[in-house]
This record gives C-alpha cells, structure tokens and sequence, in this order.
C-alpha cells in the first residue's frame, strides 16, 4: 500500500528520473567522448541557462498562464548586456546587469497587467510582448557583436571542476523555490489561482497580485538565464534566446507540470533540463543539424503531453470508480 501511495503522489517525479538515466545510457552508447570532462562541462553548461529560464516558466504555468516572451527576454539580456553602457569593467558589467534584471522585470509586470487588468489571453499578450522584446534586441545589435568583461564572464562561467560556477546558482534558486511552492504562501496561492481562481479568491487570495508576481518573477529569471548566456558566449545576439520559449515549456511539461495550472513538482525539473540538454548533446555529436534538434523536441513536448493527459484520465477514472 506504502509502495502504490509513493507511485501515485510522485510518479512524474520517478518516471522524469528514469528517462534521465535512460538518457546516459543511450549517451554513452553514441559517443565514446560523451562521459569525457570537456562533453559533461558542455552539458552542465547548456543546462544551466534553460534551468534557470524554465524556474521562471514554471511559476507562470501553475497560475495557468504561458509565457512565450522568455526567449526574447534572454536575447535582449545578451544584446544589453554587450553594450557595456556604464563600462566594460566588473562593476560595469554588473550595473549593466541589475539594469536588464530591472527592465525584464518591467517586461514581466506588463504581462501581468495585460493578463490581470485587460484579462487579455496569456498567449496573445506574452506573443505580442515577445515580438516588441525580439525587436529592441535586433534594433541593439542587428548583428551579434559587442564583447563583456573576461574578469565578469569567468564569475558566472568560471568552472569548479567541470562545472560552471552559474549553475550553482541555478541549484540554489532551484532550492530556493522549491522551500517556497512548499513551505510559503506564495507558493500556496500559485498552486490555488491555477486550480481554481473563483475558489482561490473565496479563500482570500489575491489572485491578480499573485499572478503579477508570477508573471515579473518569469521575466527576471529569464533575464538571469540571457545574463549567463551572454557570459557565456562572450557577445550580444539577438537570436541566442530563439528556443528558450518552447524549451522552457517542454521542460516544464516534461517535469509533470500541467499547462491547466494548479499542479506540478519542482524536484523533476532539474532532471527534465538535463534531459533537454542531452538530446541536444546526443545529437550534436550524432551529427544532427539544428532542424533535426528542433523537430525531436517539438514531438518529445507533444508524446509528453499525451502521456500526462491519459495518465490524467485514468486518475480521474479511478477517482470515480473509488467515489
């Protein structure tokens, strides 16, 4: 009985683990380099940026919400973050990166409006948001181009190991929020506005000021992901954050996060990024073009989405069989 409540209450969670190691596997058979230190630092580093983008995701989905603008979030964090405008020093750098996060947080706190004031659809005002981003970051740099600070992009690329120091700082954001979903109100009110928003302000939440905060929080860990990338790669690009969009989302779903809102467990997103980051890499050193990349993702989100919705009417068959 002990064994099928586990199952039940967390079996996204286990299935999300399984496939990850399943994934390893099928690494290591496609690639003798591919448990070599320089393909695990890639994969770490390829992790890392989506990692932290799909936190942001998340919270916008369990209020039941999409946010397509994150992709252009991270590529206008890397075309400001070229710019150097207070200096291409650390100190600079960093004065350039409180300005991105500052700026994506007013980005977020737009959607939010829309969703919550115009009650505009989620998907209309994050599509229309993300063309207005994409094209102030083309409008900065047409062209990739600029440079950061080495001393700046070796604080967050720098490697412990073979592992870069920002996804440290992914593991502790992720742990930050996990305390929150479980432990704080805000967490509470997320999982209440995405289940059901009349019950939800029945019960005295503030359900527009939640998914405000959904919404700007989204925005700023995008900003976190396109600061990181853009130390990554060294230049601004407007294009860089193109698949963050649907990435952040297929991470998101992948981890048993429903698109309905109201449901979903932070522990399996660490472990559905990864998973994200090795068919890219399993790919890469299978020789796949980037088309090929894209199509496998797009049916990977689709077979989860079917997975999850016939797992979901069983459950409810069950519920009322057991009723």
């Amino acid at each position: 009985m002990r064994v099928n409540y586990i199952l039940k209450r967390n079996g996204n969670v286990i299935i999300i683990y399984f496939i990850f190691l399943a994934m390893l596997i099928v690494g290591g058979f496609v690639s003798g380099i591919f448990f070599g230190p320089r393909n695990i630092g890639n994969i770490f580093e390829q992790a890392t940026a989506l990692g932290i983008v799909a936190l942001g995701q998340m919270l916008v989905i369990l209020t039941g919400g999409i946010d397509l603008s994150t992709g252009s979030v991270v590529s206008f964090a890397t075309t400001f973050m070229s710019l150097a405008l207070f200096g291409n020093t650390v100190g600079g750098m960093a004065l350039s990166a409180l300005a991105v996060i500052g700026i994506s947080a007013v980005v977020g706190l737009g959607n939010g409006i829309c969703v919550t004031k115009l009650k505009l659809p989620p998907f209309i005002v994050t599509l229309a948001s993300m063309s207005i981003v994409t094209g102030i970051a083309l409008i900065q740099r047409p062209q990739p181009g600029g440079s950061l600070s080495f001393d700046f992009m070796q604080i967050l690329n720098g490697r412990i190991g073979i592992m870069p120091r920002a996804t440290i700082l992914w593991f502790a954001l992720t742990a930050l929020l996990f305390f929150i979903l479980k432990y704080r109100r805000f967490g509470r009110d997320l999982y209440a506005v995405g289940g059901n928003e009349n019950a939800a302000t029945l019960s005295g939440v503030f359900v527009n000021k939640t998914k405000l905060k959904a919404y700007v929080l989204g925005s700023v860990f995008s900003a976190i992901g396109g600061i990181y990338l853009a130390s990554r790669v060294g230049t601004g690009d407007a294009t860089l954050g193109t698949y963050f969009s649907l990435d952040s989302i297929t991470v998101c779903v992948l981890a048993g996060v429903s698109l309905a809102g109201g449901r979903g467990n932070i522990v399996g997103l660490i472990a559905a990024t990864f998973i994200l980051a090795l068919i890219n890499n399993i790919l890469n050193l299978a020789g796949a073009t980037s088309n090929i990349q894209y199509l496998v993702k797009g049916a990977i989100l689709l077979a989860t989405i079917i997975v999850f919705a016939v797992r979901e009417l069983r459950t409810r068959r069950e519920g009322l069989d057991n009723a």
